[in-house]
């Protein structure tokens, strides 16, 4: 009766361990799409203080082609301070006023909730700097990328 008793008890914990596949980590990549007044130079996004900083959208696509993806909300911080509430709709932009951002260097971090077919739910982090220049002439002419599907570099939690 004990051994029954026992394998009904243990017959839970081993649907559970096979239903889940923890075997894959999310593998995506993500893509940004910037606003007009938004040129991006070897990887920062420069914007002209009288500008506006936009990112109209965060895209996500599985590595594996048989697999789907999606991010299910961005928190948005600016220096280390959260400008944005959660974001929950599609497609995750933003936008702000170039001159509430100090002139030089300043770094937007993404907290991206990233969900993939057969993977566990995963927390994706990417952070690219934004370079506020007085007028746009200040803007480097080398190295100039495309402001719609830009890669973006990241790191999961």
């Amino acid at each position: 009766m004990k051994r029954i008793l026992f394998l009904l008890l243990a017959l839970p914990m081993l649907v559970v361990m096979v239903s889940c596949d923890h075997t894959d980590d999310v593998n995506v990549t993500f893509s940004m799409d910037f606003g007009p007044d938004v040129t991006v130079v070897n990887g920062k996004a420069y914007v002209v203080s009288t500008g506006t900083f936009e990112i109209k959208g965060i895209g996500v696509r599985p590595v594996n082609t048989k697999h789907s993806a999606a991010i299910t909300q961005v928190a948005y911080w600016i220096n280390g301070l959260p400008v944005y509430p959660i974001t929950n709709v599609a497609p995750f932009g933003m936008s702000i006023a170039a001159e509430n951002l100090a002139e030089g260097i300043n770094t937007v971090t993404m907290d991206m909730t990233v969900i993939e077919t057969d993977c566990p739910i995963s927390t994706a982090v990417a952070q690219i700097d934004v370079v506020v220049v007085p007028t746009a002439e200040d803007i480097p002419s080398e190295g100039v990328e495309p402001s719609t599907n830009h890669a973006l570099p990241f790191h999961m939690k």
